[in-house]
């Protein structure tokens, strides 16, 4: 095997596991640098002469991507993250630093105190990864590198599908880690653990082997070190399956993505509060049994988890009024739609109210926050049509006490609907209506110096009722213009 074999085993830990699959790929060319420049070219991640922040740990990824990076990039940057929370900390800081200097790389080193900037309800490894790419934010906007490279590979992808999936996330939402966001770049996303090891013992690139990994007290250290390595023994090419299952699942994903965001454009319209789901029209559309799944994406896209999104789906049996609130905002059943209210979105426009004097244009329109209202002077008799629906009403004119106020609705209002003998609190119209949340809120009202004449979405009072000796009336009709787009 050679000595190189035995420096890799040693590092390895001495597994005869690793010995083999070194074995095989000491075969295997080109070696891992002319594959990592190749499948950057390939991706378009890195240019030879762009800039790149690289994130280095000390470990053997990130050692063997600076290794590459600072052969064949323009100007290449370390970043090294010190927690202090390991014994090997400091060594692993004296590693990257005399690599550093020994290749004339500048080198920016941060020690954190994790208990310091830890916030409530975070772990040790959530307040780690936060202050870490907070950190390379900073850098990287102060001195615009193109890229910030971190080292994660193969493995680090089979281990976050399967953190993923025992999470309960739906299939499409069982993402690994991407290749690239934003600045953010993975050029060894196409290389294995072994591999690394393999080509840093190869070339004497210095790294350290972090002795927690072999810990299981952590769900990732657990699956490396425990569940991977009783399902190789049931299939020994799992990892490769895996990752090629789920690049065909992306793929299909994708696919369907364009026929959702065609769907989208028929079903889907702007509303007051964000956007409004036509279930309706869903169904004439398109089979039943896809609205779930329509339903979970747009969720999704909306901003809502996994998790929140396959919650919310009981509104799609739901009746009017049922809801669900999750980090994006909040979901709304209404009869036969779905209102997807954005964060902020509930909050109530306050307006000036309008003054209607007695001497009215024939036709007059203004507008209220997102409403447009519209007020019609039309003659009346005993024979005008004009049934009134709740996009239009009519008030019998001789019956009202000008000057009218247009309004929004406050607590405490009341008015007497028409049929009624007494007059009722629009708080318990809403109710008994089944008002959606939304409407309560921008619910506005119509009111003389006495009595509230009309409510949106509801009917007019018992004051301004049609009689036979009405001869002109007050048509009044309010249209959502988000909805009406």
């Amino acid at each position: 095997m050679g000595e190189l074999g035995k420096k890799a085993m040693l590092f390895a830990g001495d597994s005869l596991c690793f010995y083999i699959i070194w074995e095989k790929i000491a075969r295997m060319m080109p070696d891992l640098k002319e594959k990592c420049i190749a499948f950057m070219n390939s991706e378009r991640l890195v240019k030879a002469s762009d800039s790149v922040l690289v994130a280095v740990s000390g470990g053997p990824d990130s050692m063997v991507l600076t290794e590459i990076l600072r052969q064949y990039a323009g100007r290449v940057v370390l970043a090294h993250c010190n927690f202090g929370l390991r014994a090997a900390s400091s060594a692993e800081e004296a590693l990257v630093r005399a690599y550093s200097a020994q290749h004339g790389l500048e080198l920016h080193v941060r020690q954190f105190d994790v208990a310091a900037e830890q916030q409530e309800g975070e772990s040790t490894q959530m307040v780690a990864r936060r202050v870490r790419y907070a950190f390379f934010e900073e850098l990287s906007d102060h001195a615009q590198f193109d890229h910030i490279a971190t080292a994660h590979h193969r493995d680090d992808q089979v281990e976050t599908l399967l953190m993923s999936f025992f999470r309960g996330r739906q299939p499409r939402l069982l993402q690994g880690i991407p290749l690239q966001r934003g600045r953010y770049i993975r050029p060894l996303h196409f290389a294995y653990k072994a591999e690394i090891i393999a080509y840093a013992t190869e070339q004497q690139i210095p790294f350290a082997l972090d002795a927690s990994n072999s810990e299981t007290k952590y769900q990732r250290n657990s699956i490396r070190n425990e569940l991977l390595p009783a399902l190789e023994k049931l299939n020994p090419s799992f990892r490769t399956r895996l990752l090629e299952q789920f690049a065909e699942q992306e793929l299909q994903f994708d696919f369907l993505e364009t026929v959702f965001l065609s769907a989208k454009e028929k079903v889907v319209r702007s509303h007051t509060d964000g956007l409004l789901l036509d279930l309706a029209a869903f169904q004439q559309l398109w089979p039943g049994k896809f609205l779930p799944l329509f339903f979970s994406w747009m969720a999704h896209a909306e901003g809502y988890s996994g998790k929140e999104a396959l919650a919310a789906r009981k509104l799609l049996s739901a009746q009017t009024g049922a809801r669900f609130t999750g980090r994006a905002g909040e979901m709304l059943r209404n009869r036969e739609t779905i209102i997807f209210a954005k964060v902020g979105g509930s909050k109530v426009e306050r307006w000036t109210p309008i003054k209607l004097e007695e001497e009215l244009p024939q036709q007059l329109v203004v507008q209220v926050g997102n409403l447009e209202v519209t007020l019609l002077r039309l003659a009346w008799t005993l024979n005008s049509v004009l049934p009134p629906t709740a996009e239009m009403q009519v008030l019998d004119i001789s019956r009202l006490h000008f000057p009218l106020t247009i309004r929004q609705s406050e607590v405490g209002d009341r008015m007497q609907p028409l049929g009624m003998k007494g007059r009722k609190l629009l708080s318990d119209i809403f109710i008994d209506e089944k008002y959606s949340s939304f409407a309560k809120r921008n619910a506005i009202v119509i009111a003389d110096e006495t009595d509230i004449l009309f409510l949106s979405g509801f009917r007019i009072a018992e004051k301004g009722k049609v009689r036979p000796e009405t001869r002109e009336v007050l048509a009044i009709q309010i249209i959502d213009r988000n909805e009406s787009t």
